[in-house]
């Protein structure tokens, strides 16, 4: 079964909610640090060892919940080859659990660079094989294509990182808009394994919608970044392809909450997000 078939059960059967597993070093609870800082030392191996605990008590916590979960790949390159070891088994457990995998690495390049990316994602044994990737779409087609390709061969799935809302989103994203669009409804065409990540609190949602009306959004922006349940309303206008992802709001909700449990809050959190989308008819 191909990836998009895939999340679109699994947000039939649970929710249209992903949780990004994005280990902010500071946040982590102190005693989950604190333990794991005196079994292997205050090292890349202590704080992966700890990003590793943390991720796979939050997967127990939620995995009942979301169809999806999204590791941020920055946070653990961060730690070299030790916080890779850690994502690989935050990988491995996830899908144990039956949940979807969407790696964040915002990758791209052209030729065999492309390929080799590609196959680090998407090759059957990759211990880092995912079931989607997103990709920014900045080289043009020939960095797209080989993404495109490979995961389609293994039935994976890419997410063209297209429409974000950082503040300085529209100095490239605006003047490249229409044919950006046209570009991923052809991809969308061709293939059928192509997504686009697009940001929660943009005010060009609706636009967005009608014109890339088949393709599957990948939606930032729930919680810690703002997005307003109005926007949530648009992204889902008149189609309901998209995973609302959130990560800092869950993840760390315990900080917010003030409560120690961190997987309670964590459990909590996501049991709200699907409240308020249920109340918006989503």
């Amino acid at each position: 079964m191909k990836f998009f078939e895939k999340l679109d059960l699994e947000i039939a059967k649970k929710s249209p909610i992903c949780v990004g597993l994005d280990p902010h070093f500071d946040f982590l609870p102190r005693e989950i640090l604190e333990k794991n800082f005196k079994k292997h030392g205050e090292n890349p191996r202590g704080a992966a060892a700890a990003i590793l605990e943390f991720n796979l008590e939050i997967i127990d916590a939620i995995y009942d919940l979301v169809p999806a979960v999204k590791p941020q790949i920055a946070f653990y390159e961060k730690w070299g080859s030790e916080g890779i070891l850690a994502l690989e088994q935050t990988i491995s457990y996830a899908k144990k659990l039956g949940l979807l995998v969407i790696m964040d690495a915002k990758r791209n390049d052209i030729g065999s660079t492309a390929q080799a990316y590609a196959e680090a994602f998407f090759e059957k044994d990759s211990d880092l094989r995912v079931d989607a990737l997103t990709v920014t779409p900045y080289f043009g087609s020939e960095g797209v294509l080989p993404f495109l390709e490979i995961a389609h061969k293994n039935n994976c799935g890419i997410f063209l990182v297209a429409f974000t809302s950082n503040k300085g989103a529209n100095e490239i994203q605006e003047p490249i808009k229409d044919s950006l669009i046209e570009k991923i409804n052809n991809f969308h065409l061709d293939f059928g394994n192509l997504g686009a990540v697009v940001g929660l609190t943009r005010n060009d949602l609706v636009e967005l919608r009608k014109k890339m009306k088949d393709v599957f959004f990948l939606v930032p922006g729930f919680g810690a970044q703002g997005g307003s349940p109005e926007n949530i309303k648009k992204v889902f206008f008149d189609n309901k392809k998209a995973l609302i992802s959130a990560s800092r709001s869950v993840i760390f909700a315990y900080k917010d909450r003030n409560d120690k449990d961190f997987k309670k809050s964590a459990r909590k959190e996501v049991e709200r997000m699907k409240k308020e989308l249920v109340t918006l008819e989503i």
